[in-house]
């Protein structure tokens, strides 16, 4: 019978993996959703933005514009973001979707700043959450 203090602890550690895969998830879902929905097309990235989540790690987030068929340029920056940085020099032309509704809204069609990346979280929630329900049923630590 595993103790309180393990029994907690893999709770915890199992809901928290939890969360963690279906926010992963959840970005999966509106990444497919978008490919399915929303129209391909080009846009040009300019550069990039640095934000920081906190813990002192950096996320690099690119810079996008494109111009639609009316000459209008619309401007983003990539929702997702990396830890390392971009290799080719900027400007450079990527895939994208574009809101039919709204020509505004595009997002990258595919790579790790893409909905896309959400994959990764899935997993590592399935890791934590294996684990915690382990720690829950055996009681090891």
């Amino acid at each position: 019978m595993p103790t309180s203090t393990v029994w907690v602890f893999g709770l915890l550690m199992a809901l928290f993996g939890l969360l963690i895969a279906f926010m992963g998830w959840n970005q999966v879902r509106q990444h497919r959703n978008r490919l399915q929905t929303w129209r391909p097309g080009r846009a040009r990235v300019t550069g990039y933005t640095w934000s920081s989540g906190g813990d002192g790690n950096s996320l690099q987030h690119w810079q996008l514009e494109r111009t639609d068929a009316n000459g209008v340029v619309h401007k983003t920056t990539s929702q997702m973001g990396t830890t390392w940085g971009t290799l080719r020099s900027f400007p450079f032309e990527v895939d994208i979707v574009v809101n039919p509704e709204d020509e505004s809204q595009f997002a990258l069609a595919s790579g790790a700043r893409s909905g896309a990346g959400g994959v990764a979280f899935v997993l590592a929630g399935l890791v934590f959450a294996i684990f915690g329900t382990m720690l829950v049923i055996t009681g090891w630590l």
